[in-house]
């Protein structure tokens, strides 16, 4: 009877070590985001501001936009399938979406004033910006296909570069 008590009693301290220490091994993730495995980046290395994407080695680096003006501040969406960043292809800097591979990229803003540091929602579903759009710069959101755009705080003295917590 009691070397069947010490095989339980084993198995029950060896149970309770696997189950303890399993939890420490097992990878943390992030569920609400998609894994990406490229970095995106804007670099000036052809003379103005464009956006690159790399892999994670600092291979593979591609260029996403091309145009005479300034790309810039590229944030990832967070399933990973577009970007959003900030140009100055029309004349002033707009708020622009794009497919990750760079296609389709899509002016959000379309406003006189000056729009910068677009940044994604934990859902994807808004963008928050600066803007001076209203006078003095303020924190904007619009839904993510760039559709009603509101003013979120009015205070004297500009606020700039918005980000969402999760």
């Amino acid at each position: 009877m009691r070397g069947k008590l010490n095989k339980k009693m084993i198995f029950a301290k060896i149970l309770f070590i696997v189950s303890f220490f399993g939890i420490f091994l097992i990878p943390a993730t992030n569920v609400h985001a998609a894994p990406i495995e490229k970095i995106v980046f804007a670099s000036s290395r052809d003379g103005d501001y464009e956006i690159y994407t790399m892999n994670t080695d600092g291979s593979g680096q591609t260029s996403l936009t091309s145009n005479s003006s300034t790309d810039s501040y590229p944030k990832w969406s967070p399933d990973g399938s577009k970007i959003a960043f900030y140009s100055a292809r029309d004349g002033n800097n707009e708020i622009y979406v794009m497919n990750a591979d760079g296609s389709n990229q899509i002016n959000l803003t379309n406003d006189p004033g000056i729009d910068q540091t677009p940044v994604w929602s934990p859902d994807g579903t808004k963008i928050a910006f600066y803007s001076n759009r209203e006078g003095e710069y303020d924190i904007f959101v619009m839904d993510a296909d760039g559709s009603a755009p509101h003013r979120l705080a009015e205070v004297p003295g500009g606020n700039y570069t918005p980000t969402w917590s999760r």
